[in-house]
């Protein structure tokens, strides 16, 4: 049967976060959706433990490429998902056992393309939220789009969201390049009618040494 929700989670040399990853998004309360792990490439175990979890539960997909970088492994996710909504996850984060089921049924219940919550901010030593009061908001293309610009309550970030998947025809991570959500967020936000958010945290990014931006790798060109 056709899942309703394709949940693309890029992979590459993340065996220490990986099995806490996965086993947030298979512990999900709602369970119509696929898991689609696209592994990048990866030099250590990371394949092997995707693979793991395709023989036990049949809503994993695992995809093997060559390593081409995180927005190529995200375009081909986004190629084999069959889900009619969309919803991306970082292999180093976690997300609460009731995402699913608050965004599908907030986008739902709303009649909307997008739907939004907030987040947790994990380091190695403590946990941060800046948005939890439940607040919610209703946004139209414009309003959106000036919130998105404005990157303090709509932030340019793929994981907090659940997208419609037509909201993707035609549009792909631009490769070789970083902050590929933001090149991406706003040819989305452009093609919605409406957009909810309600502040209450269900995503747990964490933030590390060596990610793109607080890492040696990062480079003004890209």
């Amino acid at each position: 049967m056709k899942p309703t929700v394709s949940i693309i989670v890029p992979v590459y040399n993340a065996e220490k976060f990986l099995n806490r990853c996965v086993d947030s998004i298979l512990g999900q309360e709602y369970r119509d959706f696929e898991l689609i792990l696209v592994d990048d490439g990866s030099r250590d175990m990371s394949g092997s433990i995707c693979d793991a979890y395709a023989k036990t539960d049949e809503r994993v997909v695992v995809i093997h490429k060559e390593n081409s970088g995180v927005s190529d492994t995200r375009n081909q996710g986004i190629e084999r998902a069959k889900g009619t909504y969309l919803q991306f996850v970082d292999s180093d984060d976690w997300i609460e056992p009731d995402m699913y089921e608050f965004l599908y049924h907030l986008l739902k219940a709303n009649g909307a393309d997008i739907s939004i919550c907030s987040h947790y901010i994990e380091t190695a030593v403590k946990t941060r939220v800046k948005h939890s009061s439940g607040q919610f908001s209703s946004f139209s293309r414009e309003e959106a789009i000036r919130t998105l610009v404005e990157d303090k309550r709509i932030r340019n970030y793929m994981w907090d969201k659940l997208y419609k998947r037509q909201l993707f025809a035609g549009i792909y991570f631009p490769v070789n390049r970083v902050f590929e959500d933001i090149a991406v967020s706003y040819q989305i936000f452009y093609k919605t009618q409406k957009v909810v958010m309600q502040d209450c945290p269900k995503y747990h990014y964490l933030k590390r040494e060596g990610s793109t931006t607080q890492g040696k790798l990062y480079n003004y060109e890209k």
